[in-house]
């Protein structure tokens, strides 16, 4: 039995096995999978569309129900928020462990529901079921649909040559943020105190809603800003990348010019990963007009969101390259997020650590 990277599915693979096989042509699918493409553009009616976006529930007990239900909804409806058009409706189709309480599905639902009311979503359909088989994390998928005109919407495919690239809040946030959240005994071997309380304070960070609906907010959306994508499997480099691919262009990446915090720098530092391939669910990178870049920045940091230019979109004939350390190479999709390798080593660590009895607590369940 083939053993698979752990993550996304990989972009050879999708195209080969996927990408051939996606039931019978409808012309109403005006933007379907692809590489880079999280979302779908279907037309309804004479002048609107329909965007979606289907992706795993990720349900933490660890992180608590509440925080476990934001992050849920944050990362599905991120998918939908960077075309432009806001999710509006979810749907979800829930598979749970059969050993959870009533009391405690009644808490997980609810905060599911206060997580989507945050975010001005209504819950459209449910379907939920019990399972020998089903265990946390991983308990089903929900798919986030918005409504809105045509010419409103963008993808990953329309960035122009010449368009900067930009970033916001900075590399790793999500990875940083779990991380020091679900193995905060592990990081405490080599973070001080400070540093753990720091990483975990990232959560907050984590979804580009609130970065998009600023963007809306002061029309700079499509006017100014061509292409949005969050920086989930790949991080950062992943997306840039992927908006290189879709819009069939080159890029020169400063990679030197995005920001990364302190704390995150020293987790990844100690294990030898690059925080800019790593999973990053709340950074947002775009692709703007080089004139309005001045002005999305000032209205991002006005709101206390870092919004950084990292580079620039170039003839596809120039090539793809990122300047790192000084050093200029060229750039390539990382492939799989080195995240989840990271996470399951410390998985397995943490639970070996507490079989053999050498700490008072499982750090499954912080303080947080």
């Amino acid at each position: 039995m083939e053993d698979f990277p752990i993550g996304k599915i990989s972009p050879s693979l999708f195209h080969d096995i996927i990408y051939p096989a996606l039931g019978n042509p409808n012309p109403k699918i005006l933007v379907g999978p692809n590489t880079g493409m999280d979302m779908a553009i279907v037309r309804v009616g004479q002048e609107d569309v329909l965007v979606t976006s289907t992706d795993p529930v990720v349900i933490r007990p660890e992180l608590g129900w509440h925080d476990s239900s934001w992050f849920a909804v944050q990362v599905v409806a991120s998918d939908v928020a960077v075309s432009g058009i806001m999710p509006q409706v979810m749907t979800f189709s829930l598979v749970l462990p059969a050993s959870l309480a009533v009391a405690d599905l009644k808490d997980l639902w609810q905060a599911l529901s206060d997580a989507c009311h945050k975010e001005h979503i209504q819950i459209a359909n449910v379907r939920l079921m019990y399972s020998d088989y089903a265990t946390f994390p991983v308990v089903g998928a929900a798919t986030a649909i918005a409504q809105g005109h045509q010419s409103h919407y963008i993808t990953p495919a329309d960035a122009s040559l010449g368009d900067e690239v930009l970033c916001t809040k900075g590399a790793a946030i999500q990875a940083t943020a779990i991380l020091a959240r679900l193995f905060s005994t592990e990081l405490r071997t080599f973070l001080s105190a400070e540093e753990t309380f720091e990483a975990q304070s990232l959560f907050e960070q984590i979804g580009v809603l609130q970065d998009v609906r600023i963007l809306l907010r002061h029309n700079l959306v499509k006017k100014g800003v061509s292409t949005m994508h969050d920086a989930t499997e790949g991080g950062i480099l992943g997306a840039v990348y992927e908006i290189a691919v879709a819009s069939d262009l080159g890029v020169e990446l400063d990679a030197d010019n995005i920001f990364v915090y302190p704390v995150t720098k020293k987790i990844f530092d100690h294990y030898n990963i690059d925080p800019l391939s790593v999973i990053s669910e709340g950074t947002l990178v775009m692709t703007a007009r080089s004139t309005f870049v001045p002005i999305i920045q000032q209205v991002l940091e006005e709101e206390g969101i870092l919004c950084q230019s990292i580079g620039r979109m170039t003839d596809k004939a120039h090539g793809r390259w990122i300047t790192q350390n000084n050093m200029r190479k060229p750039l390539y999709h990382p492939g799989s997020d080195p995240y989840w390798r990271l996470m399951s080593t410390l998985r397995q660590k943490s639970l070996h650590v507490k079989s053999r009895g050498e700490i008072g607590h499982t750090d499954f369940h912080n303080e947080t």
